[in-house]
């Protein structure tokens, strides 16, 4: 008779279990970015469909081969309805985030394969299968898909759980069976397959780079997950019939059937009513973790049905906890390692981290739920992790993915380090089409050497120009909300190099779809001047604006709001308002919500009273005052400098070891500024570089100032070696001192270097 284990409780909060030292080679839950699921299609019959399947999955890469470039190359295996577990093929779309959980925003695999009757488990009692592919192993002259069988009740000694079969399902070709004599075989070797990395294997195992395990609830298995590492084909091509593998033990604690709850090795935290269904041995770089996803039962656990303990339950009878929930479970590799040379017992290896994923699943009803997820794989070239959730879609599951990044670093090993500006983006759409302009990420080399660098979308509305580039540069990131529904998506853009250290490096890319009627006007406000500034020579407008789908322009006008004259466009400038970031994260561009324009007042037609108006209009074409300000100028009384900048421009690009900064500077009568120049004060960043060549003529300066001691040379410019400067946001100014010993600064404003 089983065990009964009632009313335990472990706490245990966060996602870090912290038992063991840290390991800089550990991939972390923060390592995985959720990008989203997909739908599975439709079958043929009640048994060959993906109803009530999603039991087994492997990846694999030389599948799909004329499907679409779109980063999610190769295929999936799996396998459907669970009284026969047959096995069908699919493609991999793109997985899209929809954060209210809609369905029908979801693309949907195609089927490459369909179902097949490879297993012939119908006869088993609630049979549980396994699945890996492996390219050609030892003397194979094909890669294989190993299989693992088991069932809920099996106490046949020997039972024979393990075999290979070729990937065409018209024509699997079959070997087997052959078994584990290990302790437990029946529960803990016939559920979970995975790949082992090949290096691993050869240093810890023999070069055995297939791993098999199991866990069953009730802790028949061993009250944690088993984890073994074999190598059929070592034992022939293929072994025997009945052939016993020879196996390599890594993890593996005590069975309930072996203790009663005293004195037993169990895995922290452990319940009877846990349900560990896949696993994956995943790497990033130089970092790695042993996985295994499933349903975690918190608070008390008991056996009976989900109002307590009993033994003769008119509801569903089992193992029962408080609550559960959905995690991944993360092993350090490098504990494995110490078990198979054997200096560390089976069960001193715990779990060092979890992540919990119940707020990706769409299929949750309760917090009491059952089979949070099943089956996992993991594509180990592109860094994809395939998760099945059960019932999800319907009867049907659907595939959540995730992509593994050592963003600690350890990716391409060469001496280049990717350095990007910004890790998340924010855009809006409508369900029409109308979407946020472009933004930009820059790449840069923050390390030495080479860097030659390449892009990828995970998103079907994402697109990113260019996909490839060397050294620093600019990419364009751009979405398409046409034919997406009203809801939250994201998506990420990965940028990865050979010769970088850190590759692959991304940015999360967020989008909200709104309906036809559910947009909203601009809001931001205008800064200054004040109200009833007085003022001469050159001016800042300033303020800021933000919108739900984005900004095409902040206009300034002059006179009453029955007569306005246009004056210009104000320019956007990235970082000059964090506030605002701070204060709108989630709106489009909100890095660059600061606007400004440079008025030089001299250009109005004549000194006096003026009424200033700045107009924002969005995407959709809502149109918002974002206020009025009265001045009043008065230059005839002015006795400082004034002038322009005319390069950079506000908000705008610098390059190069000999960019030019052109700017003017006149100051009224009688005083001037020395015709070398050397009064002019040239500040980037607030330090003073140096002043410019100075007494250039420019027709247009001398004949709307003439009269002037400098109107036929009040242009200079100023050599910037912007490769001193680092990529990103910077202020530049003049400052002008004339003979009078008047002086203002003109020309005030941010510009961006790319290098």
């Amino acid at each position: 008779m089983k065990p009964l284990l009632l009313l335990f409780t472990v706490v245990i909060t966060g996602g870090v279990l912290n038992l063991f030292p840290s390991s800089a080679d550990r991939l972390q839950p923060s390592d995985l970015t959720y990008l989203g699921a997909f739908r599975l299609p439709s079958g043929t019959t009640d048994i060959q469909s993906w109803g009530w399947g999603g039991y087994a999955m492997t990846y694999y890469p030389n599948g799909d081969p004329s499907g679409p470039s779109d980063g999610h190359p190769g295929s999936l295996f799996g396998t459907g309805h669970a009284w026969e577990h047959q096995v069908s093929e699919i493609s991999i779309p793109v997985p899209v985030n929809s954060v209210s959980k809609n369905l029908a925003a979801l693309n949907t695999a195609g089927t490459i394969q369909s179902f097949r009757n490879i297993y012939n488990v119908g006869s088993l009692e609630m049979p549980r299968i396994g699945m890996a592919y492996m390219d050609a192993q030892g003397s194979q002259s094909s890669g294989k898909i190993y299989f693992c069988i088991g069932q809920h009740l099996n106490e046949e000694e020997d039972f024979m759980t393990h075999g290979w079969h070729e990937t065409t399902l018209a024509s699997p070709q079959t070997q087997g069976r052959w078994y584990l004599n290990s302790p437990y075989n029946t529960y803990n070797t016939n559920d979970i397959m995975f790949d082992i990395p090949t290096t691993w294997a050869a240093t810890h195992t023999g070069g055995k780079t297939l791993g098999t395990g199991r866990f069953r609830d009730g802790g028949w298995s061993g009250q944690g997950p088993a984890l073994f590492a074999i190598a059929p084909w070592t034992q022939g091509n293929p072994p025997p019939t009945g052939t016993s593998l020879q196996y390599k033990e890594l993890l593996r604690y005590d069975s309930s059937n072996d203790c009663n709850g005293s004195g037993c090795n169990t895995m922290t935290d452990y319940h009877h009513s846990d349900e560990w269904a896949g696993g994956a041995w995943l790497t990033a770089g130089s970092k790695h973790a042993v996985i295994f996803v499933g349903t975690k039962g918190t608070g008390d656990c008991w056996y009976g049905d989900s109002n307590g303990p009993c033994l003769d339950c008119a509801g569903e009878r089992g193992w029962w906890s408080t609550g559960f929930e959905g995690r991944i479970i993360f092993y350090d590799p490098d504990q494995l390692a110490a078990v198979a040379a054997g200096s560390m017992e089976a069960y001193e290896p715990q779990p060092y981290a979890y992540l919990n994923i119940d707020q990706y699943l769409y299929h949750l009803t309760s917090t009491q739920q059952w089979y949070h997820t099943s089956a996992a794989a993991f594509d180990r070239e592109n860094g994809y992790l395939y998760v099945f959730e059960p019932y999800a879609d319907g009867d049907k599951p659907i595939v959540h993915v995730w992509q593994v990044t050592a963003s600690g670093g350890g990716g391409g090993g060469g001496d280049a380090v990717i350095k990007l500006n910004r890790s998340k983006l924010y855009f809006g759409g409508t369900v029409s089409g109308q979407v946020s302009p472009a933004q930009t990420i820059l790449v840069e080399n923050d390390g030495s050497g080479t860097m030659n660098w390449s892009v990828y979308e995970a998103g079907s509305w994402l697109s990113c120009s260019p996909g490839s580039g060397s050294g620093s540069g600019d990419i364009s990131v751009s979405v398409n909300s046409s034919g997406l529904a009203a809801g939250q998506y994201s998506a990420v853009v990965s940028i990865s190099s050979s010769e970088a250290d850190n590759s692959p490096q991304s940015v999360t890319v967020y989008l909200t779809v709104y309906s036809a009627t559910s947009t909203s006007e601009p809001i931001g406000q205008f800064a200054t001047p004040a109200d009833n500034a007085q003022v001469s020579s050159s001016i800042p407008v300033t303020g800021w604006v933000v919108d739900d789908i984005g900004i095409v322009s902040v206009k300034l006008y002059r006179g009453p709001s029955n007569n306005r004259v246009y004056i210009g466009d104000a320019v956007f400038a990235e970082g000059a308002r964090p506030d605002v970031e701070i204060a709108y994260p989630n709106y489009p561009a909100a890095y660059k919500a600061g606007w400004g324009y440079m008025l030089l007042t001299n250009f109005l037609p004549s000194d006096g009273s003026y009424q200033l108006t700045v107009t924002a209009t969005d995407v959709e074409g809502h149109r918002t005052e974002l206020g009025t300000r009265t001045i009043t100028v008065n230059n005839a009384a002015a006795v400082k400098p004034f002038g322009a900048l005319d390069t950079p421009a506000q908000g705008g690009i610098a390059s190069g070891s000999s960019y030019i900064n052109w700017g003017w500077a006149l100051t009224p009568m009688p005083n001037s500024i020395p015709f070398n120049g050397s009064t002019i004060r040239v500040w980037i960043d607030g330090e003073h570089v140096g002043s410019p060549t100075y007494n250039l003529y420019r027709s247009d300066i001398a004949g709307l100032f003439p009269g002037y001691a400098n109107s036929n040379g009040a242009v200079g410019y100023y050599i910037i070696d912007t490769t001193q400067l680092e990529n990103g946001i910077h202020t530049i100014q003049w400052t002008v001192t004339d003979s009078g010993g008047n002086t203002d600064g003109i020309g005030s404003r941010y510009f961006m270097v790319r290098n």
